[in-house]
């Protein structure tokens, strides 16, 4: 990451002296500490390392067990431990709350009978009505059953939103916000080839390799990929939609793709304006339309026309779509606080919860109260009973 920083201060300072060649050179090494084109590893075609191949693709294929060189691909790898983690865990609570849910109901009933045998019993032996140890052990036993049946389906659901909805979005979002930036990235680099007409081409520091890494063709190609994968990412955002002002963010982004009946297209109201409340057209088209333009105006000599489009209205589209992503990922991690303080309180979850304790701490007390009191009065029945014989 220094070495990476230090590239990054080189290729400034380069510009800022006007030796736009020199500072090329360094943005190509910065970018190899960023996609592990380090000791000698082999690279494609289009001079693109293992590692890069793998970002384009939304790191399919990524093997977690393996060593990297790059800062992408080991950020990438730490997440996707992370996630794989998340989803085991996942699944096993709830396997495991079903179980849970099965034998509690299966619990009640049990209570159920067990209690109305001994109330039935008790009325053929005394031909009394009523025995108030029974009958009170038989109310706390219904009512802590039923409770726990109650809790453990509500922190299922919570469960599943602190390890697998929220988690999800924002992640999708995460990929998505990365592929922007690198696309964005490809598309500067394209304007900066070496092919263009502004640099001196006889230039020792543009080797064949900096030149490889600014080809406009390769450039192209990747273009195609990084957009496939962008939309795939905010495609799985849009079905994982949960939480109100989720459509929001993304119908600024991008219509939904796949539209269903829970989860529709975006409505006319939905679809995003300007503070004067004017139509806009939604961010990422926009921004391919902008990206269109530039390549077309680099091919056709217009290196001026394409920088102005560049640093105008296609950045003004990519920030668009990056602050509707961050709006997003907020929205997904509110839900997650929102969800810790309410399961597990503010001492566990460490977060600011305004003071909240947590239903979980709350039946962990509960619990403590209501068995015993169980077992307490159903003897007291059975004392109760027995000293009429």
């Amino acid at each position: 990451m220094l070495d990476y920083l230090a590239r990054q201060e080189v290729m400034l300072y380069e510009l800022g002296q006007g030796h736009r060649e020199a500072a090329l050179a360094q943005y190509k090494a910065a970018h190899d500490i960023l996609v592990g084109n380090l000791g000698g590893v082999k690279l494609d075609a289009n001079g693109r390392s293992p590692e890069e191949v793998l970002r384009q693709s939304g790191w399919n294929g990524l093997d977690v067990t393996k060593p990297y060189n790059g800062i992408e691909a080991n950020i990438a790898k730490l997440a996707k431990i992370n996630q794989t983690e998340l989803q085991k865990a996942s699944a096993d609570v709830s396997s495991k709350s079903t179980v849970f849910i099965l034998a509690l109901a299966l619990a009640l009933a049990l209570v159920l009978v067990v209690a109305l045998a001994l109330s039935v019993r008790y009325i053929y032996v005394t031909h009394r009505l009523l025995n108030p140890g029974f009958v009170i052990a038989l109310m706390v036993s219904i009512a802590a059953v039923a409770g726990l049946v109650f809790i453990f389906i509500k922190a299922n659901d919570d469960y599943k939103t602190i390890s697998k909805d929220s988690f999800t979005t924002i992640e999708a979002a995460s990929q998505a916000r990365q592929v922007l930036l690198a696309f964005n990235g490809d598309e500067s680099r394209i304007l900066l080839s070496p092919t263009s007409t502004s640099l001196d081409s006889t230039n020792s520091v543009l080797t064949p390799e900096v030149r490889k890494a600014f080809d406009p063709k390769a450039l192209e190609e990747g273009f195609t990929q990084m957009r496939t994968e962008f939309e795939k990412q905010v495609g799985l955002a849009w079905q994982n939609v949960n939480y109100s002002g989720e459509r929001t963010s993304l119908c600024a982004i991008l219509d939904n793709p796949k539209p269903t009946r829970e989860i529709p297209a975006c409505a006319d109201r939905e679809k995003p304006t300007d503070r004067t409340g004017k139509r806009l057209p939604f961010a990422w088209p926009e921004y391919l339309t902008q990206h269109d333009a530039i390549i077309k105006n680099f091919k056709d000599g217009l290196l001026a026309q394409s920088i102005n489009i560049s640093f105008g209205p296609s950045n003004d589209q990519a920030n668009r779509v990056l602050d509707s992503l961050k709006v997003l990922s907020d929205t997904n991690k509110k839900a997650f606080d929102d969800t810790s303080c309410n399961t597990v309180g503010q001492a566990q979850f460490r977060a600011d919860c305004g003071g909240q304790t947590g239903y979980l701490n709350l039946l962990q007390t509960l619990n403590w109260v209501a068995f015993p009191l169980i077992i307490i009065t159903a003897l007291a029945g059975a004392l109760f009973a027995r000293r009429l014989f």
